[in-house]
């Protein structure tokens, strides 16, 4: 696997376990619907358990970056010259966008710091385009509001 891959997987499962410490004071249900640690607790277990998985993969499928024999005699490829650590500077520059997103979310809504997050995550960082992370991000938008506000009465402004 690659550096940035852990990077990312290891700041995911900090922010994870931290939460799932966070709401082991709350909740978990209430007599007619779910508590305030309901979401927060599964979200985090879940969260959890997937990059344990992908780690898992990764190490035993024996994943590894081979260099390209370009880049291994010093020849840049034109437009691909770049530096090994440039997924670690993704990896980085995202997670200060989330956490820019949730410091965001303190002045009003989540929704529209959440929604720029996410298409310009998809559409920069993970080199999707425009029109999908336009598109993925309404529809996720579109599922965290219907779950969030509507089914779970939690309003998200």
């Amino acid at each position: 696997m690659k550096l940035s891959e852990f990077l990312f997987l290891g700041l995911l499962a900090v922010f994870a376990g931290a939460t799932l410490y966070g709401s082991l004071d709350m909740p978990y249900g209430s007599e007619q619907t779910f508590g305030a640690g309901f979401v927060p607790l599964n979200m985090s277990v879940a969260v959890l358990v997937l990059g344990a998985l992908i780690v898992f993969r990764g190490v035993r499928a024996g994943r590894a970056d081979i260099p390209d024999p370009a880049e291994a005699s010093g020849t840049p490829k034109g437009d691909q010259a770049t530096s090994p650590l440039k997924g670690v500077g993704i990896v980085i520059a995202t997670v200060a966008l989330i956490a820019a997103t949730i410091a965001a979310a303190h002045f009003g809504s989540l929704m529209l710091p959440l929604g720029l997050s996410m298409v310009v995550i998809t559409a920069l960082f993970l080199e999707r385009g425009w029109r999908i992370g336009l598109i993925s991000t309404a529809v996720a938008l579109i599922v965290i509001y219907g779950i969030f506000d509507l089914w779970l009465k939690i309003p998200l402004s």
